[in-house]
């Protein structure tokens, strides 16, 4: 073999191993730049199933106290006892409705009860 076959090789050499190292390179910055488009993506998503969620409860808490209220203020009235609620409702409803806390309130904003 010739040295200048021999050179020829080498540059060839040379010219595919660069070529090679430049697409690992791209692939890498390619697979790089779409993972963290999806986290992005995912990220939103959860964020997005999370305040669902909260709004859910949110409502659903709304609900039930209201709810709550309206039983209140119907058995104060039916039976003239502003206490009715702090002797009648038992801590298994509250528990039954996933409450952790609640205040019972009258539509002039006294305090009835709290647990």
């Amino acid at each position: 073999m010739t040295k200048f076959k021999l050179k020829a090789y080498i540059y060839a050499g040379i010219a595919v191993i660069s070529l090679i190292m430049v697409l690992v390179v791209l692939a890498n910055y390619c697979l790089y730049q779409c993972l963290k488009f999806l986290e992005r993506r995912e990220a939103g998503r959860n964020t997005e199933r999370v305040a669902g969620a909260f709004t859910k409860e949110l409502l659903f808490f709304e609900k039930e106290s209201k709810y709550l209220v309206r039983l209140h203020e119907a058995n104060v009235s039916k039976n003239k006892n502003p206490e009715h609620a702090a002797d009648n409702i038992q801590d298994s409803m509250l528990s039954d409705f996933n409450m952790n806390l609640v205040i019972l309130a009258s539509r002039s904003g006294r305090i009835i009860d709290g647990r």
